[in-house]
């Protein structure tokens, strides 16, 4: 790890996305399609990635930056801030309260530091490599739970519907295996409440880096497993595949439905 990030106090991340936390506080934001009706950006995206960035750059002025909005990818440093502004856009645009902030500084390609706040569930999740996990200042840790006990968290590939059958297919399987499941629109904020042990087990076929690259450290901090779909680590230079798990086991068995379905 480089010892400059050594000098990044999470406190200071935490007060950071905290102010900018207050900008989605607006009624009045313009809603803008990225190419289509299912991927959208607000104004408010926008203003909150700003104020991160300007912020966020004071903090570690050498650091790159990954974001969602405007194509923001800068990778000419060993120290990257990855950064959603708004994890769950199209919630926040309807006035549903599952939305996040989600920042991430990462370090010769390893997470290092993870802050993901929910504004209007005021919950906020925080990691730094090698100590710990933690939800609104308590230590958290994946559950224990099987396969039959276990809550499955996920999405369909909005944004590529050509990609969903496959995702129908693997989670109507877990259905009928697992005790139940949720889709809550925010990839952050489930992977988190799975550091969290409220969920078991999550599985998206498209995510890009913004929206696991904190949650990704929660998981792993709080004694998860999350990988690729051939169980490889995760990486930040493209969309890929995020399979994740309160451990080992079911890890294992989420593979084998996905690879049953690649066929």
């Amino acid at each position: 790890m480089n010892t400059n990030t050594m000098n990044v106090s999470l406190q200071a991340v935490v007060r950071i996305v905290r102010e900018a936390a207050q900008l989605m506080r607006v009624t009045d934001f313009d809603v803008m399609q990225k190419g289509a009706c299912t991927n959208i950006v607000t104004s408010t995206d926008i203003a909150v990635q700003q104020y991160l960035c300007e912020n966020l750059h004071i903090l570690l002025p050498h650091a790159g930056f990954i974001c969602e909005e405007s194509d923001f990818f800068d990778t000419s440093s060993s120290q990257v801030w990855i950064i959603d502004p708004i994890d769950g856009t199209a919630n926040f645009a309807r006035g549903h309260q599952d939305c996040a902030i989600s920042v991430a500084l990462v370090s010769d390609g390893t997470p290092v530091l993870a802050v993901v706040y929910s504004l209007f569930s005021n919950v906020l999740y925080v990691a730094e490599a090698g100590k710990g996990a933690f939800r609104n200042g308590l230590s958290m840790k994946v559950s224990c739970r099987g396969l039959a006990e276990s809550m499955a968290c996920g999405g369909f590939s909005l944004y590529d519907k050509r990609m969903s059958p496959l995702c129908w297919r693997v989670f109507e399987e877990l259905f009928y295996q697992c005790n139940d499941f949720r889709c809550i629109g925010s990839a952050a904020l489930g992977l988190s409440a799975l550091a969290a042990g409220m969920y078991d087990m999550f599985f998206e076929i498209r995510l890009s880096p913004w929206d696991y690259a904190a949650a990704q450290l929660l998981i792993v901090e709080a004694g998860g497993v999350v990988t690729t779909l051939q169980g490889k680590p995760l990486t930040y230079d493209k969309p890929q595949a995020v399979v994740a798990a309160n451990g080992v086991e079911n890890h294992r068995l989420l593979l084998q439905v996905i690879e049953k379905y690649q066929r």
